[in-house]
């Protein structure tokens, strides 16, 4: 079963796009709340584009890979996700199948070069639970591995973590490092401030 992210735009609620000065001017901040995950696009028709997608975890805020994708597809009007789910209600089985910007439509098929799309993680907890692991497995948050699936027994998000879709001939990882949390970064002038804030008291 297919399923058109932007139909269950009123399962997510209205968000905004909001800058914010302390990150970099191409991310896109999505959502509110007090945890940050982080999503890298990259294809050919995409170019390069990052979200910081902001939840409350603590309320129940995302939890799986599709519930990410739910959000920017609900937030940006540019961009649409589909996805797949070879699950049941009880057990979902999401995987990524095609994604459209401006009008442009990509998929996870094979193309004629070989290029598809491939899932990449770093942070938060992957592992097919149910599927014969007992229970995520914690990825390290400063490099790239190749993630399972969408669902929450596929991947789980959690604070500071990161997800990548890339379209590429090969399993090509994304040309850019996994994004690293917000305190991190802090501009060179704001953090020289805060250094000097420190030294007067």
């Amino acid at each position: 079963m297919k399923l058109n992210l932007k139909s269950r735009v009123g399962l997510i609620g209205a968000l905004g796009l909001i800058g914010s000065p302390l990150l970099p001017a191409a991310l896109i901040t999505i959502g509110s709340g007090p945890d940050t995950s982080y999503f890298t696009l990259e294809t050919p028709n995409v170019g390069l584009r990052q979200y910081a997608v902001r939840y409350d975890a603590a309320s129940g805020g995302l939890r799986g890979g599709s519930a990410l994708l739910q959000l920017i597809d609900a937030a940006d009007p540019a961009i649409s996700f589909e996805i797949s789910d070879f699950g049941s209600p009880t057990q979902p089985n999401e995987f990524f199948s095609s994604l459209t910007f401006n009008g442009v439509t990509e998929s996870n098929d094979f193309s004629p070069d070989g290029s598809t799309f491939t899932h990449w993680v770093a942070g938060g907890e992957a592992g097919a639970v149910g599927l014969g692991v007992p229970a995520p497995v914690p990825i390290t948050p400063d490099a790239w591995e190749l993630g399972a699936g969408l669902s929450v027994n596929f991947r789980l998000i959690a604070e500071g973590s990161n997800d990548a879709l890339v379209f590429a001939p090969t399993e090509l990882r994304p040309s850019v490092a996994p994004i690293p949390e917000p305190s991190s970064l802090l501009s060179p002038p704001l953090a020289l401030l805060i250094f000097a804030g420190k030294r007067r008291r």
